[in-house]
């Protein structure tokens, strides 16, 4: 089994969090083994059950044992919202991974280095996408079900950068989601500049703007085609950059799409806030509701 450097710490980070699950029946009959190729991913799902759970009071579960379906759902009224975790591919060469400086605003980062961040974001994005309309199609999952993708950015962006005093910093996946090509801060608000151009750009190129359009068109590798599938369908994101040295750490941000159902009502307290896009006259304002405690 790989960890990273802090192999001990990491080990019972892991332990404590398999301990939990175990609990709350949450654990996959094969996890022992999968266990041994990507500890990260394992840790990812255990981690975000743990901290819904503990931070803002959601009980997720597994339906089917996991097995044809996302890996858990809450019950929200008469429905149920789905909740598929994964994490950035590992790159090639560890130099890709990008750390920001401290005075970095994250949503910025110069694109010689976010060209190295948007596959790794991108593939993690469609790979869901792609599932869940499958799970649609198939009827695994109710069309009024609630969707949620829960994205671990550590090998894509290993380091958030401090905030600006009053100003906190969006993750970097809300330039790909939200369509961000550049920002200014007025009165103390961060606007995003969404431009027509980004959104009639070609996104199997430019793939930016996921939740600024109904659908986009995604390269299918199981079918080998390419197909349009619906992004107003999910109603958002979970995202964290945190890995298995930081178990204690609560690093968990929402995103809500807003050309979906709004469900920030169940992620309030979460510790990261929840980030949202309003419009403000002829812009974009992404807005950051912070932690309820």
């Amino acid at each position: 089994m790989s960890f990273p450097n802090c192999i001990k710490v990491c080990k019972a980070n892991l332990d404590r969090l398999i301990c939990f699950s175990k609990g709350h029946d949450l654990l996959e009959s094969d996890y022992n083994n999968k266990l041994g190729s990507n500890s990260h991913a394992i840790f990812w799902e255990l981690y975000l059950a743990e901290k819904l759970k503990k931070c803002c009071g959601i009980t997720v579960h597994k339906e089917n044992g996991g097995v044809n379906r996302p890996d858990f759902y809450f019950d929200d009224s008469n429905r149920k919202i789905w909740i598929e975790a994964v994490t950035c591919a590992e790159p090639v060469n560890p130099e890709d991974l990008v750390s920001p400086q401290d005075d970095t605003f994250e949503s910025c980062i110069p694109e010689e280095n976010a060209h190295k961040i948007y596959p790794r974001l991108t593939q993690a994005l469609n790979e869901k996408i792609i599932k869940y309309t499958k799970y649609r199609h198939k009827g695994r999952i109710a069309e009024n079900d609630g969707a949620i993708i829960a994205i671990n950015g550590y090998y894509a962006l290993n380091k958030h950068p401090d905030n600006v005093p009053g100003i906190p910093i969006p993750p970097f996946i809300c330039k790909l989601l939200f369509g961000i090509t550049e920002q200014q801060i007025i009165n103390g608000e961060r606007f995003a500049v969404v431009t027509s151009e980004i959104l009639k750009s070609d996104i199997s190129k430019i793939p930016i703007g996921y939740f600024m359009r109904k659908s986009i068109p995604i390269y299918d590798k199981n079918t080998g085609t390419l197909g349009l599938f619906p992004t107003d369908t999910i109603n958002g994101i979970l995202y964290s950059n945190v890995n298995m040295c930081e178990y204690l750490k609560n690093d968990l941000a929402f995103i809500q799409n807003p050309m979906a159902k709004d469900i920030t009502q169940y992620f309030k307290t979460c510790p990261n806030g929840i980030w949202t896009l309003k419009k403000s006259g002829d812009k974009f304002a992404v807005n950051h509701s912070p932690c309820v405690k």
